[in-house]
């Protein structure tokens, strides 16, 4: 249609319109030029309705003038006679600070002037460096075809444009994205609406309907072929059956669909079996079992080696070692049993599964596999679990010694027996205080204050720090605290001088307010004896 007397009164000026007003905008019904606003015609620019007029036009040439003075002062624009704001020229508009720009345009609006080609479009082009939309409606309308805004939807495009919505093809409105149709509907949803109520509704039917698109005639696959490479991600929503997936992942895994594709195959996957894959699908997911987080995997019914072999056939790759974990503890739980067959399935992994077993299902993990255990394999192992692994780390580096056993057995050393520990010392192995946290209270509260020095080397001084905690805090509580105050600590906690200790278990309990404290009648038997034997000695 052509937007001209219809849309927009005459401008009062001082010369002839010397360009016309002629808009591509074959796609908006008459009406729509009622409720044409600049900031409106501005967005159709910029999506591409309507064509830029300075794309169409050739600048008028113009001799370079002297800064026109009445431009160049300090006069307030909107006092002045109209007459003396059209004669202006593209050098002395590029001379103009952005400020004056502005006014310069807003008075030409206020006023009515009617302008040259050539200086639209040098106004225009000089605006646009720094152009604020909220600005637009200020504008001269001739003006606004001459700029050229960027290619993009967001809240408050639709805002601009909502008086075009309804007038505006379908298909333009597909293209909105989903987040910017959502994020527009809530925020319109808490405002009126004005005249236009029915634009809400247009939205929402428009977004029901791409989330609920239906196949195409003749495009639901009957099987998984090359084709599919080639369906719009939407078709494949809405055309892929996921039952024809489970059936036939092998040729889904034979075709080299993109990374997005396979995502929609699993949802299509999710959708139809919620509670969890069938074992005749998982046995054949292949390489399909990348895709798969430990989530899923814990909602499946894992029971067959041959299903177990399969994926972990496929899972020899970085950043499987969590589901590894998974997989291996699903089948556990189905069958109960850890034999041959399946360890050597687990040949060639990190033993990151090892936290996984139950203590009796360690009981049949040979020696040989704790040789590929990594610290952090073993980082979610409890003490029954340690107890069962550090004998069968002893007999794997039992050929090792020195600092290099050390550093094997160390992330089994929470399994260690008090005879091992004191072993431990004599070696000067420096051990760090994160591992000395991790010793078997029983075993690290019978070692002497020398054993423990001599474990930890140059990490003593760690002691203080967690002298609340344990093993440290039982440690302390049986040592004399004369062989204490010898490292230089200042370790509290220890039995006083002189005094000794009956029964271990009831001085333990009664310093952490434990139910098993001593009567009063004893306490003052036993006080008596330690004042007689501190006499005798």
């Amino acid at each position: 249609m052509s937007v001209g007397k219809s849309c927009w009164t005459g401008h009062l000026g001082c010369g002839p319109i010397s360009h016309t007003m002629a808009f591509s905008t074959a796609r908006l019904p008459l009406r729509s030029c009622r409720i044409l606003t600049h900031s409106s015609l501005l967005l159709l620019l910029s999506l591409g309705w309507v064509q830029p007029l300075w794309a169409q036009t050739v600048m008028t040439q113009q001799t370079p003038n002297l800064l026109n003075p009445v431009l160049a002062s300090k006069n307030d624009l909107a006092s002045l006679d109209p007459s003396l704001l059209c004669d202006f020229t593209c050098t002395e508009v590029s001379g103009m600070s952005i400020e004056r720009a502005q006014e310069l345009a807003m008075t030409i609006r206020q006023k009515n002037v009617t302008l040259r080609v050539d200086q639209l479009h040098c106004l225009a082009l000089h605006l646009s460096k720094h152009l604020v939309p909220k600005n637009l409606d200020s504008f001269p309308v001739d003006m606004l075809p001459f700029f050229n805004p960027a290619s993009r939807w967001s809240v408050s495009t639709l805002d601009a444009l909502q008086n075009l919505l309804a007038v505006l093809d379908q298909s333009i409105i597909r293209t909105i994205p989903k987040g910017v149709t959502d994020a527009w509907l809530h925020h319109t949803s808490q405002e009126p609406f004005g005249q236009w109520p029915e634009l809400t509704t247009i939205l929402v039917r428009l977004k029901r309907s791409a989330e609920e698109k239906v196949c195409p005639p003749g495009r639901k696959p009957q099987v998984v072929e090359e084709d599919l490479f080639f369906y719009a991600d939407w078709e494949l929503e809405a055309c892929v059956d996921g039952a024809l997936l489970a059936t036939q992942m092998d040729r889904v895994n034979a075709i080299p669909f993109t990374y997005q594709q396979l995502h929609i195959f699993k949802r299509k996957l999710d959708e139809t079996y919620p509670q969890g894959y069938p074992e005749s699908l998982i046995l054949s997911l292949g390489h399909f079992f990348h895709l798969m987080s430990p989530e899923d995997i814990q909602k499946w019914n894992v029971t067959s080696l041959d299903t177990l072999k399969a994926l972990l056939k496929v899972s020899k790759r970085p950043n499987m070692d969590t589901k590894v974990v998974t997989l291996t503890a699903r089948y556990l739980q189905g069958s109960g049993q850890l034999d041959k067959d399946i360890l050597d399935a687990l040949a060639g992994f990190y033993p990151t599964y090892l936290c996984a077993l139950s203590p009796e299902q360690l009981g049949s993990v040979p020696a040989r596999l704790l040789w590929e255990a990594r610290p952090q394999d073993l980082d979610t192992c409890n003490s029954k679990q340690l107890v069962v692994l550090y004998p069968k780390a002893r007999l794997a580096f039992q050929n090792v010694s020195g600092l290099e056993y050390f550093k094997k057995i160390q992330p089994f050393l929470g399994g260690a027996s008090i005879e091992d520990l004191q072993a431990l010392s004599h070696q000067n192995v420096s051990m760090d205080m994160a591992t000395f946290k991790k010793l078997p209270v029983k075993a690290v509260e019978r070692l002497t204050v020398a054993e423990v020095q001599n474990l930890l080397g140059r990490n003593v001084a760690g002691l203080k720090a967690e002298e609340r905690n344990s093993p440290v805090k039982e440690w302390i509580f049986q040592q004399r605290q004369e062989d204490l105050d010898m490292l230089g600590l200042r370790l509290r906690g220890g039995i006083p001088n002189g005094y000794m200790v009956l029964d271990l278990n009831s001085r333990r309990e009664a310093f952490s307010g434990g139910p098993h404290l001593l009567a009063p009648g004893l306490v003052l038997a036993l006080t008596r004896a330690v004042l007689v034997a501190g006499t005798l000695n």
